[in-house]
């Protein structure tokens, strides 16, 4: 059987999908044969929904499935109805994290005949056997089917062991492409889970769910795939692809076990010289930790602070940790001389211009080398989606419409704050600047008052006013070899560099 997957990332970045990979090793492991669309416009500029839906029917699939976010939810239904057009019946599948969250409202859209909710290596296995066998197909755990005019709601399964999983089909994607396309940086993820219980994440949703259908417990949905096959992944990567400069460790948090970090520590310092980046946790990081990943090669920490407001962090995020925390585990990483990037948001619920500012002023406390910023968007079934959905905070319109969460807010607020909002967006490194001690925070100061009062038509001019002054604040440093750091866009719109951070 030919199973076709689809994976839309329109009007984002370049993505790569880890349960497709993991999906399509098992299909093709049991005699099916897999495609993928990677629908981006980075890739292929033209995105529509015909267009792509020419392309899928032109490749004759017996089976379509589609891995979506809540951003690409629209545009989804839209391909799902053209695919219907062009591939008429051929079983339309839609999985991914909005399938699994809002399985209820995705399949009484009557677009799809399967939504797959949870994890799917086996389900998909299963479904593509029974498909292609011509046995029943609505009793498949993980699986929500139609039967006539009935809907199967069937309970997942428990969690699958990583270790019985295949390696990643890498070679689903175009991935030399995606290689290419970053510049050399590759994802990879050998755990999966996370213990906590943020608010605007769907993995306590999840946990729920297989606690109700499998008694699943937290400490199952933690899972590590083996050190020596995530090392013997890297291998295979190593030596079947070009021009890897750096690996992204893309788990929620690579540090949650010292053990396993110990371990993997020694083994990948012994066979790689590659520098990597991982994601760690306030909580679960110290000293030893932050030691273990230099030995390891590591080349930059990430932690998510997602705001500098205690009050927002505590009772809105679910995130009960300390500036304090935060400051000493971003110097603990800086004392190993490790690169530290963090990961900030604005517009959340009952966050005010105050609570803003707060975040500002722990980034230019704290100053990690890179800092990244984002527009909350609330995602169905999570506890920040529920307490919006209460308040009547959404833009059901709008929310809609949007395609990602760095252009804009789907929350209702009043005009000043959401020019604030606008404003940060696009302007973020002068906002921290502006708090910045000594001469970049004078030079700042001024310009980012300027930049909250401006005209839309003035903003550009105000773009290079603040590009020159971090111009005149490089020349500074180097003329009088003085320490003055400030930050800029670079690498994205969305990411900010402080001026002293190494690359790679």
């Amino acid at each position: 059987m030919k199973v076709l997957f689809i994976y839309p990332n329109v009007g984002c970045q370049i993505g790569f999908n880890y349960g497709l990979a993991h999906i399509s090793s098992v299909l093709k492991g049991n005699g099916h044969e897999v495609e993928l669309l990677n629908v981006c416009e980075k890739i292929d500029p033209d995105v529509a929904p015909w267009s792509v839906a020419a392309w899928a029917a032109a490749l004759e699939p017996d089976l379509i499935g589609l891995s979506i976010v809540t951003n690409q939810f629209a545009y989804s239904c839209d391909l799902a109805k053209a695919l219907r057009s062009v591939c008429p019946g051929v079983p339309i599948v839609c999985g991914g994290p909005h399938a699994t969250m809002a399985p209820e409202d995705t399949i009484q859209t009557g677009l799809f005949d399967f939504v797959c909710v949870g994890e799917g290596e086996h389900a998909m296995r299963e479904l593509a056997d029974a498909l292609q066998k011509n046995e029943d197909t609505t009793s498949i755990p993980n699986m929500w089917a139609r039967a006539g005019d009935e809907i199967r709601r069937n309970p997942v399964r428990p969690f699958c062991d990583l270790a019985d999983l295949p390696p990643k089909d890498y070679r689903l994607f175009d991935f030399q492409e995606l290689i290419d396309a970053k510049q050399g940086w590759v994802g990879v993820m050998p755990t999966r889970g996370c213990p906590f219980k943020c608010g605007y994440c769907i993995n306590h949703v999840i946990v729920d769910i297989y606690k109700r259908d499998a008694g699943c417990k937290l400490s199952d949905y933690i899972r590590r795939q083996p050190v020596t096959d995530f090392l013997d992944e890297l291998g295979w990567l190593v030596d079947n692809c070009e021009n890897i400069s750096v690996f992204i460790f893309d788990d929620d948090i690579f540090t949650l076990n010292k053990d396993y970090l110990r371990e993997f520590a020694e083994g990948y310092s012994a066979r790689f010289d590659i520098p990597f980046v991982c994601n760690a946790h306030v909580r679960f990081f110290d000293d030893e930790t932050a030691g273990l990943l230099k030995k390891a090669g590591c080349w930059m920490v990430k932690f998510g602070l997602e705001s500098g407001s205690d009050r927002v962090r505590r009772a809105v995020l679910g995130r009960p940790m300390t500036n304090e925390a935060i400051e000493q585990a971003i110097a603990a990483a800086h004392a190993q001389g490790l690169q530290t990037s963090t990961f900030v948001m604005m517009g959340l619920p009952e966050e005010t211009p105050g609570d803003m500012y707060a975040t500002v002023d722990l980034l230019a406390k704290a100053q990690p080398h890179r800092f990244r910023w984002s527009i909350f968007f609330p995602y169905p079934g999570t506890l920040l989606y529920d307490l919006c959905r209460e308040k009547d905070l959404i833009d059901g319109d709008k929310m809609r419409e949007m395609t990602n969460f760095t252009d804009d807010t789907c929350l209702r607020f009043d005009d000043g704050h959401v020019r604030l909002i606008h404003r940060m967006r696009a302007f973020y490194p002068w906002f921290v600047n502006a708090r910045m001690p000594g001469k970049t925070g004078e030079r700042f100061g001024g310009l980012v008052e300027r930049i909250i009062e401006a005209p839309e038509d003035g903003l550009d001019a105000l773009q290079a006013e603040g590009d020159a002054l971090c111009e005149e604040l490089r020349e500074t440093a180097s003329s009088k070899k003085q320490r003055v750091r400030f930050y800029q866009v670079k690498y994205n719109p969305f990411m900010a560099s402080r001026s002293d951070a190494a690359g790679l």
